[in-house]
C-alpha cells in the first residue's frame, strides 16, 4: 500500500502542524494512507524502539506528513499502541488460526499436537516476533496496555486453542486430563522454553532443534516420564 503525499522540504514542527494544503485529485485513500503510515512505524518502531524512534523519520518512510500523521493518529503514544496492536495481529495471527475443525478432529492426537508445536515453534522463533518480543519486555512497564495485548493474542489464545482440543479429547475417552488449560499451559512451555529464550537473547536455533524439540515434547506429553510397570504405562 503506498502513498504519493510529498513531505515537506523544511523542518517539521515537533507540534501538530495546522492548515490543509491544496487538494490532490491522484491523492491515495485514507486507508492507503494508514497502511503505509502504519507498514513504516512498524519497521521503525521493532528497529529503534520507542525512545529511538521519530515521527520524521517515519514520516519520510510512508511519504505521508506530520499534519496527517497528527490528524489521523494523534501523537507517538497512540500511533506506538496502534501498530504494536497490527504486529500482534500480523505475527501471532498463525497462532490464533490454529482452531481445529471436524477434519483435524479425526486425526490421531500425536499428528496434532506435532502440527502445532511446529506451528508455535515458528511463530514465536521467527525474527519479527522476536523483535516484537523483545519491544512488549522493554516498552511494557511503560505501556500496560500493550502487554495484555500482546499475551491476549498470542499465549492466551494459542493455549485456549490447545485446551479446548485436549478437552475435546478426553470427553471422546481418548485422553483423561483434569485440567485442560493447565495440561495445554505445560506443553506449550515445555517446547519453548530454554530454545526460546536462547533466540531471545541473540542464539542460534537450528530447525534440527526445533524438531526434536516438538518430537520429544509430544511423547513426554502424551505418555509421561515414568517408566512402564506390568504393561501399565505412567504408572
Amino acid at each position: 500500500m503506498l502513498v504519493t503525499m510529498k513531505v515537506k522540504t523544511d523542518s517539521p514542527s515537533s507540534n501538530p502542524p495546522t492548515g490543509k494544503g491544496p487538494k490532490d485529485s491522484k491523492a491515495p485513500a485514507p486507508n492507503e494512507r494508514v497502511g503505509k503510515v502504519l507498514q513504516a512505524a512498524g519497521e521503525v518502531f521493532l528497529s529503534r524502539g520507542f525512545a529511538g524512534a521519530s515521527l520524521e523519520t517515519i514520516v519520510a518512510k510512508s511519504g505521508g506528513s506530520l499534519r496527517d500523521l497528527y490528524q489521523v493518529f494523534g501523537n507517538k503514544e497512540a500511533l506506538f499502541l496502534r501498530v504494536m496492536g497490527e504486529l500482534c495481529e500480523e505475527v501471532l495471527a498463525p497462532l490464533r488460526g490454529l482452531a481445529l475443525d471436524e477434519e483435524n478432529r479425526k486425526l490421531p492426537i500425536e499428528d496434532v499436537l506435532l502440527a502445532m508445536g511446529r506451528t508455535i515453534m515458528r511463530v514465536l522463533l521467527s525474527p519479527r516476533a522476536l523483535s516484537l518480543h523483545r519491544l512488549v519486555i522493554s516498552e511494557g512497564p511503560r505501556f500496560p496496555t500493550l502487554g495484555k495485548i500482546f499475551f491476549q493474542m498470542g499465549p492466551s489464545s494459542a493455549n485456549a486453542t490447545l485446551a479446548a482440543f485436549l478437552e475435546n479429547r478426553a470427553q471422546g475417552g481418548q485422553m483423561s486430563i483434569p485440567d485442560p488449560r493447565a495440561a495445554s499451559a505445560i506443553f506449550i512451555h515445555s517446547l519453548i522454553s530454554d530454545l526460546h529464550l536462547r533466540a531471545l537473547t541473540g542464539g542460534k536455533v537450528t530447525r534440527s532443534e526445533v524438531e526434536e524439540r516438538v518430537q520429544e515434547g509430544v511423547r513426554i506429553f502424551l505418555n509421561g516420564v515414568r517408566g512402564t510397570r506390568a504393561g501399565n504405562p505412567g504408572r
